[in-house]
């Protein structure tokens, strides 16, 4: 960004973890920050990065979950794609289909190397299901799937990090979001902080909000553009009141 250096092709969530310390290294030495009163809020996969940080990081007060992951990668890619096709209107039985292959795939992917014969068939009998035989997706998708961001993705679970944070935690969804399924990733994340015996978190899932909280008609990913709402008064309302009551 800027003039910084480092180079964001083959970065992982890592990286951005790493990045993030530095930023709370930097407000550490500003004199008009309380250093004792630091803390991380992150969506989607910032939900995952913040815990990595915080599970390694002393400087790190509290931290904020929007639409965190709870469950690996794969659970994540495979249940967006289940709610999504669904949100499309795929049949059900042909939805399912499509949810085995993937999880295959990502299977063969996560091999040490990928396989790559198996994970292109697999895509290849996919598309094919879906329409488009002979698709140039195909290869696209695979080199997103064996990209370093993805192989890291897939892979992360979030209960090694978040099994080792004893500061306050927030844990924010909404009841639409198609790509970070709510019930499933709240649930994982309360039983990882009860398993861990954390007592200072809350758990809420907030009524018509879609992946970027926005108050949302279905939570599709068609609506993003098209919704005007910002991030729902609603959500900041609980997440403000939360940290102010720290």
């Amino acid at each position: 960004m800027g003039e910084s250096g480092g180079t964001f092709r083959g970065s992982t969530s890592v990286d951005f973890a790493s990045d993030v310390s530095a930023a709370v290294s930097y407000l550490k030495s500003r004199a008009e920050v309380d250093e004792k009163k630091i803390g991380l809020i992150g969506h989607s996969e910032g939900g995952l990065i913040a815990p990595m940080v915080a599970s390694s990081n002393t400087d790190v007060s509290f931290i904020v979950l929007l639409a965190g992951p709870g469950v690996n990668g794969v659970e994540i890619m495979a249940t967006q794609n289940v709610l999504v096709n669904r949100q499309s209107g795929m049949a059900e039985d042909k939805n399912a289909k499509i949810d085995a292959i993937n999880r295959q795939i990502y299977q063969a992917v996560l091999q040490s190397p990928p396989n790559e014969i198996v994970a292109k068939d697999l895509l290849a009998e996919k598309y094919f299901i879906l329409g488009q035989a002979d698709s140039p997706n195909i290869a696209v998708e695979y080199t997103q799937l064996t990209s370093q961001w993805f192989q890291f993705f897939l892979a992360a679970e979030p209960k090694k990090y978040l099994s080792k944070v004893q500061i306050p935690v927030l844990a924010m969804n909404g009841d639409k979001d198609t790509q970070v399924a709510a019930e499933l990733n709240l649930s994982a994340i309360e039983s990882i902080l009860n398993e861990s015996n954390n007592k200072r978190f809350t758990i809420e899932l907030i009524p018509n909000l879609n992946h970027l909280f926005q108050t949302a008609k279905t939570g599709s990913v068609n609506e993003y553009a098209s919704n005007e709402e910002t991030f729902s008064p609603v959500a900041l309302k609980i997440m403000g009141d939360w940290i102010s009551g720290l």
